[in-house]
């Protein structure tokens, strides 16, 4: 585990006094993950150089929102860490930046959402999730159940604190490398994600198999965590709560995208989700 990149106290013959550069690892990886999706997703667009601001902002609203939900989620999970300053779940980013996905279509001013820029959010969003959770693994947290050395696991410190809301002493393994399991996995989904994309012209299938797929990977992956911060009701985690509702999302997409596809909807792919007939000039023109 190195929480930091950069931890060190320097300038202290100045007449400022001593001066401590801290670059945490954790928020490097955040950051380089919003910026692989965001440029997964603008490669995917056909019309990025004549919509490319508009398609920034559609990125944009989708990434605050989803932060937002990622916060206010947490907050309902463990609100101790979250009062902490501290904390995030992908889950309520997931699902409030869905939601918020479909209702910008509807009032898209600039006519770029559509179920192809849906399906490209899809692709995107596993390779910024991947790079997420390596910084997990480097900040210690959701970190993994104790087991034997192997090639996926991993020995912290002596004496490492987990910013729990008990904050207690946890053994520091080996535990399973958890956090590197899963950006492995979001690798994979990422890929598998991009290769349907490519092959297919008729869009929102990839939605649909996003959740599908996720769903079930979550799901096995919660199973070898070990922090108690990501909350439990009854016999199940949060996350393997959300495998359930995300599989059952990922059922109703694929129900509308064959639906869809028999009406012939699906294809062409670029008409705008409120209706409207789309735009070939510049989205920020009159």
């Amino acid at each position: 585990m190195h929480p930091y990149l950069i931890n060190t106290v320097t300038g202290c013959t100045t007449a400022f006094g001593c001066i401590r550069i801290v670059i945490p690892v954790y928020p490097l990886f955040a950051l380089l993950g919003i910026l692989a999706a965001g440029a997964v997703y603008l490669f995917l667009q056909r019309d990025r150089s004549r919509k490319i601001v508009a398609h920034i902002l559609f990125f944009a609203v989708v990434l605050i929102t989803g932060l937002v939900g990622s916060k206010v989620g947490q907050f309902f999970i463990d609100p101790a860490l979250h009062f902490r300053g501290s904390g995030l779940t992908v889950t309520g980013g997931i699902l409030v930046s869905t939601g918020v996905i479909f209702l910008y279509g509807i009032v898209d001013p600039h006519r770029v959402v559509s179920w192809h820029t849906i399906d490209s959010i899809a692709v995107a969003f596993p390779f910024g999730h991947a790079l997420g959770r390596v910084g997990c693994y480097f900040a210690g947290c959701c970190y993994g159940k104790e087991t034997h050395r192997h090639f996926f696991s991993c020995t912290y410190p002596e004496n490492w604190i987990v910013n729990t809301a008990s904050d207690v002493f946890v053994s520091p393994g080996p535990r399973i490398a958890s956090p590197l399991l899963s950006a492995l996995g979001l690798l994979l989904l990422g890929l598998v994600l991009l290769t349907v994309f490519r092959k297919m012209k008729k869009r929102g299938l990839v939605t649909a198999l996003y959740f599908l797929l996720y769903a079930p990977l979550r799901f096995g992956l919660e199973m070898t965590r070990d922090d108690a911060g990501r909350g439990f009701f009854g016999p199940f985690s949060t996350g393997q709560w959300f495998s359930f509702f995300a599989f059952g999302l990922g059922l109703f997409f694929l129900l509308y995208f064959l639906k869809r596809d028999r009406t012939g909807l699906a294809d062409p792919p670029f008409l705008p989700l409120n209706g409207k007939e789309p735009r070939e000039r510049d989205a920020f023109e009159p």
